[in-house]
């Protein structure tokens, strides 16, 4: 098997973002506004419908 080129630069990556402050992270999740923890489940639960509130905002403003 031909050894992956890739690796050493792959791991040279992972090193330069741990050893150095990264604004990657935030660019790569989405914004908190609007987001709420709707269900949790533990084990044993069974997934029951979900009710949302109702969200006047999304419907548009007419």
């Amino acid at each position: 098997m031909a050894p992956n080129p890739h690796k050493y630069r792959l791991t040279a990556d992972i090193e330069r973002l741990l050893a150095h402050a990264s604004t990657l992270p935030a660019q790569c999740t989405a914004p908190p506004s609007g987001l709420f923890l709707a269900q949790v489940l533990y084990e044993g639960d069974r997934l029951a419908p979900l009710t949302l509130p109702p969200f006047p905002l999304l419907l548009g403003k007419g």
